[in-house]
C-alpha cells in the first residue's frame, strides 16, 4: 500500500513542468527555513522575557514601608545583613543577581561592600564586593539607594533542604577616630528575620525596630505569573451601621505584579458587591504590601463576626477566587480610649532622668488622655510585686535594661526616645499610635480612703463594654501612683548622668545643669498594685453583654513607708486583653491627697473628736489618744497625718 501511493504521487508529479518542480521545492525549503529560524527567534525572544519577567526585587524591607532611623553607624566595619531560611519561598531554588541597600548619608563612609555566605562561620564564601566610592549612594544627597549588579548570578536557597541558612547583606567603614558626620541605618516598621550584628553574633530585631533597609534581585522559574494574598489585619474593629474604610495589605506573589485588582469582601461567608481597585503605582517588587482600601458597611449584631475578602482577577486574569478571612468585632459604640505607659525606673539609674521628663512631656502633650505608672526598682519606693514580676522583666530584657517602657502593654519602648537610638523625645508618636486604637469599653475608676483600714484605698472600677461575647477574654490590672514623693537618705537621690552634657535638647535642662546626685519629687509612682501579670481573675465576668456595666471593688495597701504628707495618691485601671496581654483600655481616678498638721504639741482642737475617728501609726495600729502628745507621725481618721514633736 505505501508503495503504490508513492508511484502515484510520483505520476502526478511527472506531468508536471520540471522547471515547476525545482522552484517549487527550493520554495518549499527556504519555507522550512524561515520557519526554523522564526522559531528559535520566538524561542529566544521568549527565554529573554522570562529572563526579564522573573527578575525581581525582593526583601523583606520593600519602599511602600516607608524609611525609619534606627541608630548610628559605630567606627571601624559595621556588618549587617538578612538570614534566608526555607520560610523564604521565594527564595528556594532562585539565584541571586543584584543587591540594593539604604544608607541615610555616605559623606564619611570610607569603603563599602556587598557580601553573601552560606553559613556564619564560612566568611564571606560565596560573594564579597567591593563598591566603589563613585557607586555609593544615599538617601540625604542622591535620594536613592546603592545597587550593585553580579557579574555572574549566585544560587540561593537550594530545594529539598529545610535546614539551610544563607547570609546576605553588605559592610560600611567609618573612620576609626576624628570627628565624622554619622551614618544612620535605615529599617522599615515591619519585623522579620532580620539581623543587625557583625557576622558572628546575630540577633533578630524586634518588632520595636525592624529589618534593615536591604533587597535582592532574583529570578526563580516556580515563582507564579500572577497572584496576591489578602493579609487582613487582626482584631479589626467596626461599629454597627457605619461606613468604615480599612486599608488591608496585599502581598503580591506574582512576577508580573499588580495593577488592578477585583475583588468581594464578605461578611460570614455573605457576599457584597463586586468591586475594582487600580492601584496608583504599578506594584513590582515581590513580596510588597500594598494596601487596598475596603469600604465596610456591618449591620449584623454587635459581636464577633468574619470578614473574608476574596481576589476575583489580577490585571484582568482570573486568579480563581481565592478567599483570606479573619475574625471582626463589630460594637455598638466606641469608647473613649486612654493610653498607659509603664516605665521602669530606678534611683540608682544613671540614665533614668530621661524617662522622668519623658513621662512629664506625655502628659503635657496628651493631659488625662495619657497615663504615667514609674515602677521603680532597688530603691526605697520599690514595689516587690511589680518590679518582681515576670511581666516587668520582659520588658526590661526586651531593652536591654533600665530604663525601659512599654505603651498600653504592646509597644516596647524607650520612655523617652521611642523606637530609635537618638536621644530626641520621640515617645509622643507612639502614644498617638496607641491612642488611634478603637476602645470596645469604657473604664471609670474612683476611690476613697478605707475607713477601716489606714493606708489602704478603695476602689470601684466601672467597666461598659459595647459588644457581646459568651466569654470575657479581659481582666483588670489596679495600681495605686503617688506623686510628690521624696526622701533625705542616699538612696532618695536620683543619680543623674546628663550633668553638664549641654548637646541634649532643651527639655533635659533640669539634669544637664543639675548635680551628679539629685533631690527630686518623684511622680507616677508605683506603691501598690494588683494582677499585675495578666490582670485580677474574676475582675470581669461572663458573659459580656454589650451596653451593660459591670463593676468591681478592690483595696489596695499602701506601705507606711510611701504614705508622705503633701503626696497624691491615684488609682489606674487597666483594662487587659487576657489573650494578648494588651491593655485596651484605662482610666485613673481623682487624687486623694494626705493633708499635714503639724503642732507641737497638738493642740486641743486637733485632739478633739478624735477618739470617734480614731488614731493609729502608720503601721495601722490602734492607739489611744493621748499617744499623740508623745513625738511622732499619727492618721488621724485615717485621712488626715498628724505630725507631732
Amino acid at each position: 500500500m505505501k508503495k503504490h501511493g508513492k508511484r502515484k504521487i510520483s505520476c502526478i508529479f511527472a506531468g508536471i513542468n520540471p522547471f515547476l518542480i525545482v522552484m517549487t521545492r527550493n520554495i518549499m525549503k527556504l519555507t522550512e527555513r524561515i520557519c526554523i529560524c522564526s522559531c528559535m527567534l520566538l524561542a529566544l525572544m521568549s527565554t529573554n522575557v522570562q529572563a526579564q519577567e522573573v527578575q525581581q526585587w525582593w526583601g523583606y524591607w520593600t519602599s511602600p514601608m516607608g524609611l525609619q532611623e534606627v541608630g548610628e553607624l559605630a567606627p571601624g566595619n559595621n556588618v549587617m545583613g538578612i538570614r534566608l531560611t526555607a520560610k523564604n519561598t521565594v527564595t528556594v531554588g532562585a539565584k541571586l543577581h543584584g543587591i540594593r541597600f539604604y544608607i541615610s548619608d555616605k559623606t564619611s563612609v570610607t569603603a563599602a561592600k556587598v557580601w553573601a555566605s552560606s553559613r556564619q562561620s564560612a566568611g564571606y564564601n560565596l560573594l564579597n564586593a567591593e563598591v566603589p566610592a563613585s557607586e555609593l549612594k544615599d538617601v540625604n544627597n542622591d535620594g536613592e539607594p546603592t545597587v550593585v549588579m553580579l557579574d555572574e548570578p549566585i544560587d540561593l536557597l537550594q530545594s529539598g533542604n529545610a535546614y539551610a541558612n544563607m547570609y546576605i547583606g553588605f559592610c560600611i567603614t567609618m573612620p576609626d577616630t576624628g570627628t565624622f558626620t554619622p551614618c544612620q541605618m535605615m529599617a522599615s516598621g515591619e519585623s522579620t528575620n532580620a539581623a543587625n550584628a557583625n557576622l558572628y553574633d546575630w540577633k533578630s530585631v524586634e518588632n520595636t525596630c525592624g529589618p534593615i533597609a536591604i533587597q535582592l534581585l532574583i529570578s526563580n522559574p516556580d515563582l507564579p505569573e500572577t497572584g496576591a494574598t489578602a493579609l487582613i489585619p487582626e482584631g479589626l474593629i467596626v461599629v454597627k451601621d457605619e461606613s468604615y474604610t480599612v486599608d488591608i495589605p496585599l502581598r503580591n506573589d506574582g512576577i508580573e505584579g499588580l495593577q488592578k485588582i477585583t475583588y468581594q469582601w464578605t461578611i460570614d461567608e455573605t457576599a457584597a458587591w463586586e468591586m475594582e481597585y487600580e492601584f496608583p503605582q504599578p506594584v513590582t517588587e515581590l513580596e510588597a504590601t500594598p494596601t487596598l482600601p475596603v469600604t465596610i458597611t456591618c449591620h449584623e449584631d454587635a459581636t464577633w463576626h468574619e470578614l473574608g475578602l476574596t481576589i476575583l482577577s489580577i490585571n484582568g486574569k482570573d486568579v480563581g477566587g481565592k478567599a483570606e478571612g479573619k475574625p471582626i468585632l463589630v460594637v455598638d459604640q466606641l469608647g473613649t480610649k486612654r493610653t498607659v505607659m509603664e516605665e521602669f525606673t530606678g534611683t540608682w539609674c544613671p540614665n533614668c532622668p530621661r524617662g522622668t521628663v519623658g513621662m512629664e512631656l506625655l502628659e503635657e502633650a496628651f493631659g488625662e488622655r495619657f497615663i504615667g505608672i514609674a515602677v521603680h526598682n532597688d530603691d526605697p519606693m520599690t514595689i516587690a510585686a511589680y518590679d518582681g514580676s515576670q511581666f516587668r522583666r520582659s520588658v526590661t530584657s526586651a531593652l536591654g535594661g533600665f530604663p525601659a517602657a512599654t505603651v498600653d502593654r504592646f509597644y516596647k519602648c524607650d520612655p523617652y526616645m521611642g523606637f530609635t537610638l537618638q536621644m530626641h523625645f520621640q515617645t509622643d508618636a507612639i502614644v498617638e499610635q496607641a491612642l488611634s486604637q478603637k476602645a470596645v469599653a469604657d473604664v471609670n475608676v474612683t476611690a476613697q480612703w478605707a475607713d477601716d483600714a489606714p493606708g489602704s484605698i478603695d476602689c470601684d472600677v466601672a467597666t461598659t463594654f459595647y459588644y457581646s461575647d459568651p466569654v470575657a477574654r479581659h481582666a483588670l490590672v489596679v495600681v495605686a501612683t503617688a506623686d510628690g514623693l521624696s526622701g533625705e537618705t542616699q538612696k532618695w537621690l536620683q543619680c543623674n548622668e546628663f550633668m553638664d552634657r549641654t548637646w541634649y535638647d532643651p527639655d533635659m535642662d533640669e539634669y544637664v545643669y543639675g548635680e551628679r546626685w539629685m533631690k527630686v519629687d518623684y511622680n507616677h509612682v508605683a506603691v501598690a498594685v494588683e494582677g499585675v501579670e495578666n490582670g485580677i481573675s474574676g475582675s470581669i465576668a461572663s458573659p459580656l453583654a454589650s451596653l451593660e456595666t459591670q463593676h468591681f471593688s478592690q483595696r489596695l495597701t499602701i506601705p507606711a513607708t510611701l504614705l508622705q504628707s503633701g503626696a497624691r495618691y491615684h488609682v489606674v485601671a487597666m483594662l487587659v486583653n487576657t489573650e494578648t496581654g494588651q491593655v485596651v483600655n484605662a482610666a485613673k481616678s481623682a487624687p486623694l491627697n494626705v493633708s499635714t498638721g503639724i503642732v507641737s504639741p497638738c493642740s486641743e482642737s486637733v485632739l478633739q473628736g478624735t477618739e470617734a475617728a480614731g488614731c493609729y501609726t502608720l503601721q495601722g495600729i490602734k492607739i489611744e489618744e493621748r499617744a499623740l502628745r508623745s513625738p511622732g507621725i499619727y492618721i488621724v481618721g485615717k485621712r488626715k497625718i498628724v505630725s507631732t514633736r
